[in-house]
């Protein structure tokens, strides 16, 4: 995943640790960005690990499923996630982590869709609008749903930024097998190579199994 580390480096790391460049260059730095792929493909691992380097500035961290913030009684949904935002906001420089977006932010074209759904996508918009406009604040978004997304939520100054990380090659299945029994007891003809081509389109979780 090198070149993914090196991409979410450059779209979450450099705002928060250098704001002075975006500055001085006159260009307003990326707020939202979507990660999206299958289960699996090491998403919210990705997001954590991230977090975890940038906590060693100063960075605050607010890590939700986005499932957690469905309440039900009516105008709670909105007030926690008008809540998160400000918390994010008065905690900059911040990462705000939500996990499983398609779970609060479904596709308002629908006609059978729940009023308070839709009214959740519209706070979540509002939010992302107010809240990231001055202050160093970075959303990362994941979702192995894209297209059920609401197509406001992908547009210039929300998630307009998307990375996509597909299930691994055989190299990377090689190398997560090595990582995965690191600490593990294996006999000396323990091949990671074949075990790796005998495993096309397995993902972390399967192998974990």
């Amino acid at each position: 995943m090198s070149r993914t580390i090196q991409q979410i480096k450059e779209l979450v790391e450099y705002p928060l640790v250098r704001p002075e460049v975006y500055r001085h260059l006159g260009v307003t730095p990326p707020r939202g960005i979507l990660l999206r792929g299958p289960p699996g493909t090491g998403k919210t691992h990705l997001a954590n690990a991230i977090a975890g380097e940038l906590g060693a500035i100063g960075a605050s961290y607010f890590r939700v499923s986005a499932p957690e913030l469905v309440a039900g009684m009516s105008g709670e949904s909105e007030r926690r996630i008008r809540d998160l935002f400000q918390a994010a906001a008065a905690a900059a420089p911040s990462i705000v982590f939500l996990d499983e977006l398609d779970a609060i932010a479904p596709k308002r074209n629908n006609d059978s869709g729940r009023g308070m759904e839709k009214r959740m996508v519209a706070q979540l918009l509002t939010s992302m609008d107010t809240s990231l406009t001055d202050a160093s604040v970075i959303v990362l978004g994941a979702t192995n749903r894209p297209d059920a997304l609401d197509s406001a939520l992908r547009r210039a100054g929300r998630f307009d930024q998307e990375i996509e990380l597909g299930v691994p090659n055989e190299a990377a299945r090689c190398a997560i097998l090595k990582t995965m029994t690191s600490g593990m007891r294996l006999s000396g003809d323990f091949d990671f190579t074949l075990l790796a081509k005998k495993t096309p389109g397995f993902v972390e979780p399967i192998f974990g199994v």
